[in-house]
C-alpha cells in the first residue's frame, strides 16, 4: 500500500532524521563551494589589477591561485591567457584560451 510522503514521515521517524542530515550535508557543501568561488573571484580581481599594471608574474600567480580554489573558473583561465599574451607567449596563450571551453 502506498502512503503519502507526510504519512511515511510520521510512521518512520528515522526518515525525518535522514532528511535533516541530508539537508545539513548539502547546505554545508553549497556554502563551501560558494566560499571557494568568492575567494577565487577576489583573487581574480587582484590579478586583473596586477596585469593592468604590467606585473605579469604576480598576476599569473593570482590567476593560478584562483584556479586552485575554483578549477573551472573561466575568468581565471582567461586571465592566464591574457598574461601569456602580455609575455608574448603565443602558444601558451592559445592553450589557455582553448582550455576555457572545456
Amino acid at each position: 500500500m502506498q502512503y503519502p510522503a507526510t504519512i511515511v514521515m510520521h510512521r518512520h521517524p528515522i526518515n525525518l532524521i535522514l532528511v535533516f542530515l541530508c539537508g545539513c550535508v548539502l547546505s554545508s557543501f553549497a556554502q563551501e563551494t560558494g566560499d571557494k568561488k568568492a575567494v577565487a573571484d577576489t583573487l581574480i580581481r587582484r590579478a586583473d589589477s596586477l596585469l593592468a599594471r604590467r606585473q605579469i608574474g604576480d598576476a599569473q600567480n593570482g590567476y593560478e591561485a584562483a584556479l586552485e580554489k575554483d578549477p573551472r573558473n573561466i575568468a581565471a583561465a582567461m586571465g592566464l591567457g591574457h598574461a601569456a599574451m602580455a609575455l608574448r607567449k603565443w602558444g601558451a596563450a592559445i592553450d589557455r584560451f582553448k582550455g576555457c571551453g572545456d
